[in-house]
């Protein structure tokens, strides 16, 4: 399963689910599964005297409580304990107390940590609970240590338990920096001095780590690193989430929440596009909610009082994040940033709605305004970012199959965000594309096509043409004007020869669909305009004046050119576009000499005008 990271900063982490015969359900992730892990982890780790009481208390038994708060750092303190007794380290959650766990959970010479914070039988542990598994630990040679809330109470168990101490954000930060970027001293000393503010957890600062060296391998400065850097802003989507202000909690109107998640996704369409989805999020959120006894279910404010339900002051002109709407037709600007870090904690701290809030974005991409489909699949492709696999299967994969060409664009759409916003990840979604482009389903090979006219065909043109020309092989009839499209969104994202010489190939094929679909995409790529009015295909024809005029050639003399390439060109000509030089080149050719007379007019260069070849016809 693919997870936003672990405890030591790997990508993917492996699950395995047991479930009991009594139907009990127990999760165990791997979090330290060799040397490799175990140095990497050494390598980070910022030390704190918790880890040296867990391991005193490991060592007069076998078992551990560590008392923490939330991204306090306390998992990763326990795996550090541990690693001092076992080289393997997972992590284990279930239904139940440990009392529960049984040989087939618990494997030889490996140590467990047993995340309970939130559980109900944690809020006052037991020794019952605490101490059930010893035998069971003692026999397997593995240790546990279970992580507890910051306010939970403990009888008779005092000599397990430790009060964890949360190591310096700053300090942890250092350690990742230089683990990162071993050989480059000046980056991470920039990057410490450039912490601004600085970051408030240990899990905080590992990220910051990472995204410097992410960053840094794409050729990004420290600064422009830094400058992105949601962290503030996810304080501030966090209040507003949790309706608390000035330190009391608001009534819990879940429109209030929906108001603010709809706004993150929708905040460029007017303001009656936001209310009438946030009003549907509403709805589902509150089936998933409605048990909660203080969860109510209110209407959407409109006008001037929005602004006031927003939290914001209605006076303040200066403010830099939002505008006082006069009416729900206006736009309500936000803050950069927010959007974002909005979207960030609904996934992480919300986790009871990633069903409602997918079943929402999902009937976001089948609305009938392309501008909320494409909005939504922005949205969908940076929650992506934050699980690749589980979007993948949950939404992804079932739009592929599905007959509405609506959502294979979309898809398409969230795929590319999803690749602009994690590069790393372009090979992956390139795979699939091809996959798809290979495979039997014809919904598929139409979502693969879209996919090659994204920002995958523009950083690798040639394998995304490869893959439209095989689908051109199969379904040329009924997707050959998406598959023009997506030729032409590769050209005008600046590989326009390496696309006219893929062109020229496909009018070489013995299949004459593919011929014909060469044709279309031509004239598809003659609608393309530059900055300055003139058509992108002159523009290349001035630089490459043989490459475009060779393909011209070999369509217009084809069978299979039909009439739109010859459109094309009667409406270069009408609207004033100097065609001297392709239409020199192109008369080379004694076949087309009376076919651009007719469709251009009866001129030839260093000679009075002759008759057109309408009027040959006629008088004829």
């Amino acid at each position: 399963m693919s997870t936003g990271g672990d405890a030591i900063g790997r990508d993917q982490i492996n699950i395995t689910v047991h479930r009991t015969g009594t139907g009990e359900r127990w999760e165990v992730r791997d979090c330290v599964t060799g040397d490799a892990d175990l140095t990497a982890h050494r390598a980070t780790f910022a030390a704190t005297p918790s880890r040296r009481m867990l391991a005193a208390a490991l060592t007069r038994g076998r078992v551990a409580v560590l008392r923490a708060g939330p991204r306090s750092g306390a998992t990763t303190t326990a795996i550090a304990a541990l690693s001092l007794f076992a080289g393997r380290i997972r992590e284990v959650t279930g239904d139940r107390s440990p009392a529960s766990l049984t040989a087939e959970i618990i494997e030889p010479d490996c140590g467990y940590v047993f995340e309970a914070r939130g559980a109900g039988w944690a809020t006052r542990l037991r020794a019952p609970a605490v101490l059930g598994c010893q035998n069971l630990l003692a026999a397997r040679h593995a240790w546990l240590v279970i992580i507890v809330a910051a306010d939970c109470t403990a009888d008779a168990l005092d000599d397990l338990l430790v009060q964890h101490e949360p190591p310096d954000p700053l300090d942890v930060l250092s350690r990742h920096l230089r683990a990162l970027l071993p050989h480059d001293e000046t980056a991470m000393a920039e990057a410490l001095r450039t912490t601004v503010p600085p970051p408030r957890t240990p899990g905080e600062a590992a990220g910051l780590a990472r995204a410097v060296a992410r960053g840094l391998a794409r050729g990004r400065t420290v600064g422009q690193v830094m400058g992105e850097r949601p962290h503030p802003l996810r304080a501030e989507a966090r209040t507003r989430l949790s309706q608390v202000r000035d330190g009391q909690p608001e009534e819990r109107d879940l429109v209030r929440r929906a108001f603010l998640i709809a706004w993150s996704v929708l905040h460029v369409l007017p303001a009656v596009h936001v209310c009438r989805a946030a009003q549907s999020l509403a709805a589902q959120l509150y089936e998933t909610e409605k048990k909660k006894t203080d969860a109510k279910l209110g209407q959407m404010p409109f006008g001037d009082i929005l602004t006031a339900w927003l939290g914001e002051p209605a006076g303040d002109a200066g403010h830099d994040a939002f505008e006082r709407p006069i009416d729900v037709d206006r736009r309500i600007p936000m803050r950069a940033g927010l959007a974002e870090a909005v979207l960030h904690v609904v996934w992480f701290d919300y986790v009871v709605a990633h069903e409602a809030l997918l079943h929402w974005l999902s009937g976001l991409a089948e609305d009938s305004d392309s501008r909320v489909r494409a909005l939504a699949a922005l949205a969908l492709g940076r929650l992506a970012v934050y699980d690749f696999d589980f979007m993948a299967q949950t939404c992804f994969v079932a739009w592929s199959k599905s007959n509405r060409q609506s959502l294979h664009q979309v898809t398409a759409w969230a795929l590319e965000e999803t690749v602009k916003r994690e590069p790393a990840r372009l090979d992956r979604v390139f795979d699939v594309a091809d996959a798809w482009a290979r495979g039997r389903n014809g919904a598929q090979r139409s979502t693969a096509l879209r996919m090659y006219g994204t920002c995958l065909g523009v950083q690798n043109p040639e394998r995304a043409l490869r893959g439209l020309r095989q689908i051109a092989l199969k379904d040329a009839p009924a997707l050959a004007q998406p598959i023009a499209m997506s030729v032409a969104e590769i050209f005008a994202g600046g590989q326009g020869p390496t696309v006219v010489r893929a062109l020229a190939a496909w009018c070489g094929s013995p299949q004459p669909h593919v011929r014909r679909i060469a044709a279309g995409c031509l004239a598809e790529l003659a609608r393309l305009d530059d900055a300055e009015g003139v058509p992108q295909l002159m523009a290349l024809f001035a630089d490459e004046p043989a490459l475009v005029a060779g393909l011209w050639r070999q369509v217009l003399t084809s069978r299979q050119c039909g009439r739109k390439p010859w459109d094309a060109l009667r409406a270069w000509h009408k609207r004033g576009t100097d065609l001297t030089g392709l239409r020199l080149r192109l008369e080379e050719e004694p076949r087309l000499r009376q076919p651009l007379a007719f469709y251009l007019g009866s001129w030839q260069p260093g000679s009075r005008p002759h008759r057109s070849f309408i009027h040959v016809k006629e008088t004829t």
